[in-house]
């Protein structure tokens, strides 16, 4: 599916998804067309819900890089020790092969062997060392790491500053794809990155003349309250509880009027559920 971003209502640009392959192959309509705000703010709960796990899967592809440069220049270092182990092994077997008589070759022989062993005890010193700090150094960043994760994710999101497109880069390190599927209901199947996956139920999203419809429990109000009261007096008793009108507007007598007018009075109890 692709992503538009006309959609519009009460001055807001939403997004949409659309699936335009019957559009692309047969010049048909789109196959289906679904608002992207509800899905969007699914997205973005399941998200921030899931950052403490995410950030433990994440902070572990972490550890194994680190481990892995880790174990890398271990290996560098202990073929060094390898290395300075056979130059000592071969210099004590020239040395133990040299005729005692000799004693000139014996010297040199001695004292390179004795060379080779101090070589040998250096590479060995330098290899505990390193491996100890690089060991300390690992253990201390991947402590760092998820606490920046843990930490840097949720602030950033959530501040109004952090751009759109920076949050569109930090879903995609996050999420590999989401599949939705629209029937009775839409269905969305998260796949994390490292293959973590979520099932998201969300109800379908309402349609355009469906936002000016009249709340139900006003419409019930109304209903209960027209035996005894004016309709002056009931746009002010709904006021005072604080609803509004199906376009977001203060209710008065004539939004009162057109209720009753629309839903038809004394029967609305039975009528809307």
């Amino acid at each position: 599916m692709t992503i538009r971003y006309k959609y519009q209502r009460r001055g807001r640009i939403e997004p949409a998804y659309l699936c335009q392959r019957n559009r692309i192959e047969r010049w048909e309509s789109s196959c289906q067309y679904i608002p992207g705000a509800g899905i969007d703010a699914a997205i973005e709960k399941l998200v921030l819900e899931s950052v403490t796990a995410l950030t433990l899967e994440v902070a572990l592809q972490v550890q194994r890089e680190l481990e892995n440069r880790f174990n890398e220049a271990d290996n560098l270092r202990k073929q060094q020790v390898q290395r300075a182990q056979y130059e000592a092994n071969l210099a004590r077997r020239r040395f133990m092969q040299v005729d005692p008589d000799n004693r000139l070759v014996a010297g040199t022989l001695e004292a390179e062997w004795n060379e080779k062993l101090r070589h040998l005890q250096d590479a060995n010193d330098y290899y505990e060392k390193h491996r100890r700090l690089e060991s300390e150094r690992l253990k201390k960043a991947q402590q760092e790491e998820v606490l920046k994760l843990a930490r840097d994710f949720p602030r950033l999101w959530k501040n109004p500053k952090t751009p759109v497109r920076e949050k569109k880069r930090m879903i995609r390190f996050l999420i590999e794809d989401v599949t939705m599927i629209r029937a009775e209901d839409i269905t969305l199947h998260v796949r994390f990155k490292g293959g973590a996956t979520k099932t998201l139920k969300l109800a379908l999203p309402l349609q355009g003349w469906q936002y000016n419809l009249t709340d139900p429990k006003i419409v019930e109000n109304v209903d209960e309250l027209l035996s005894d009261h004016s309709y002056s007096e009931i746009a002010s008793i709904l006021d005072k509880h604080g609803y509004k009108s199906g376009q977001g507007h203060r209710i008065d007598r004539r939004t009162v009027v057109g209720i009753t007018h629309k839903y038809k009075p004394y029967s609305c109890k039975k009528n809307v559920k």
